[in-house]
């Protein structure tokens, strides 16, 4: 959520997620960090991309 209102969000930058041990256990492996930093993903298939813009389509 805060990633859709906020591009530049840092999970390090909200209260509660600022443990490097919580981002490494559940942020990292989330389909949102993939999302975010625009990760191949075995499900979902790059589209489109531009500077403000992903789109990802269910293989």
């Amino acid at each position: 959520m805060y990633m859709t209102a906020w591009p530049d969000f840092k999970a390090g930058d909200v209260g509660g997620f600022q443990s490097k041990a919580f981002i490494k256990e559940y942020y990292e492996p989330s389909v949102a960090y993939m999302f975010n930093t625009g990760a191949e993903m075995e499900y979902f298939e790059k589209i489109f991309e531009n500077e403000d813009v992903l789109i990802y389509e269910l293989r």
